[in-house]
């Protein structure tokens, strides 16, 4: 039952914090205050987020008697969760700024320099579009592999790739999926790089009277791991013993080795 699945490693010996989109989070915290009142206070923190992730689950279109139960143990008293569900839901008397505020759980301060910047329309819809799951964009590797052969080739691990607009060799993911755990990855067919960053690569390089599109590309990538691994080394260096531990840190530190 899907109430097990969810629920499972939240409560128990095995408590697990909570954290949603940053489109949920001043949303949900005002629709607890609406619903559970004073009590929510007195609760503790992963209390609160299970009732998130119950207020949340419930919006998304778990049966809200499903909840309901779970609701009762967690206050330990009976409320009436079914306005989880409302439109209105955590809005209140709230107007305004404020309203649009809370409603795409933004602080106000960011909601009101979008609308004075862009319009009260245009600053809305960009807010809205924010809290969107950003599109999974894969960069081909030209070397080994067309963009139409990679599409096929990740349909057959069941994971739909569409042409990217702009980016002639780019892929977005329709399939939401861990992009790192495919063969394909593990192959060197392709690595994961957003669009944009795509076309700039191929907007600064080659320099004039200077290589193929596909050097070009091979140059970006090169870029792009270097400083990947300048990052890494950074983050190795700055992190706690336990986290210099790590297997990545360990592989920084082992390609160091190899080029001295």
């Amino acid at each position: 039952m899907r109430t097990a699945s969810w629920r499972a490693g939240i409560g128990g010996e095995s408590p697990r914090r909570f954290t949603p989109s940053f489109g949920w989070i001043r949303r949900l915290d005002a629709i607890l205050e609406e619903l559970v009142g004073r009590e929510l206070r007195e609760l503790g923190p992963v209390a609160r987020d299970e009732l998130k992730l119950l207020a949340l689950e419930a919006r998304e279109g778990l049966p809200v008697e499903a909840v309901q139960g779970e609701v009762t143990r967690l206050v330990r008293r009976e409320v009436d969760f079914s306005g989880v569900v409302d439109e209105d839901a955590g809005l209140g008397k709230r107007t305004g700024i404020e309203r649009d505020a809370v409603r795409l759980s933004y602080p106000t301060w960011m909601i009101e320099t979008f609308t004075n910047d862009l319009g009260r329309e245009a600053g809305l819809a960009l807010a809205a579009h924010m809290n969107t799951r950003a599109p999974m964009a894969l960069r081909v590797n030209a070397a080994r592999i067309t963009r139409e052969a990679l599409a096929a080739r990740l349909a057959e691990e069941h994971v739909i790739a569409k042409p990217t607009p702009l980016a002639p060799a780019g892929l977005v993911l329709e399939t939401r999926v861990n992009a790192f755990g495919l063969s394909a990855f593990q192959e060197g067919l392709f690595e994961v790089m957003d669009e944009g960053s795509q076309v700039v690569a191929e907007l600064v390089a080659p320099p004039p009277g200077g290589g193929s599109s596909t050097r070009a590309r091979a140059r970006a990538a090169s870029r792009s791991r270097s400083a990947r691994s300048w990052t890494a080394r950074a983050a190795c260096s700055r992190s706690t013993p336990m986290a210099r531990s790590s297997r990545s840190c360990a592989a920084a530190r082992a390609a160091r080795a190899s080029r001295t």
